[in-house]
């Protein structure tokens, strides 16, 4: 997941079931991309206290919550985004931020999920942003993920 030896700096996205991602700014600019990893549909928090334990920081997206959401996913996201968060507490130091912050900083607010793909190819040129190499379309949760950890460098560490 994360190169060995490099200080970065690590947002999550946590998503909902196995859609959450993960992304790493080293300190040379380079920036990886990935979806959460999971195990047997379960959060793999070994990996992931593994590449937060090498962080600098951590930026976690909080769950928004429509009210009367009943759905399903719904659960399963907060208790990925629990997990994290006991991770992050554990790892290194971390903050927790809401999506309209973060979104409207990075011109994202009121936006569909394309522009975020946009966005992130427009602060990170090289960036892959496909699940896995098969993959032809490209993955919104991963180029938020990308965003939040410039919002990062940009408004919280500068």
């Amino acid at each position: 997941m994360a190169r060995r030896n490099s200080s970065y700096i690590v947002a999550i996205d946590p998503g909902s079931a196995s859609s959450g991602a993960i992304a790493m700014l080293y300190t040379d600019g380079a920036v990886q991309v990935e979806i959460l990893p999971f195990v047997d549909n379960e959060l793999d928090v070994g990996r992931l206290h593994d590449v937060l334990q090498q962080a600098s920081f951590c930026l976690i997206e909080k769950p928004f919550i429509m009210p009367g959401n009943k759905n399903r996913g719904l659960t399963t996201q907060l208790i990925n985004y629990g997990q994290i968060k006991a991770i992050a507490k554990l790892s290194c130091p971390y903050q927790e931020v809401a999506p309209i912050t973060w979104k409207s900083k990075m011109h994202l607010a009121k936006q569909d999920k394309p522009h975020s793909i946009k966005v992130a190819k427009q602060y990170f040129s090289n960036l892959s942003l496909k699940r896995t190499a098969r993959c032809k379309t490209e993955c919104h949760n991963m180029a938020e993920a990308a965003l939040m950890v410039a919002y990062a460098r940009d408004y919280i560490l500068s």
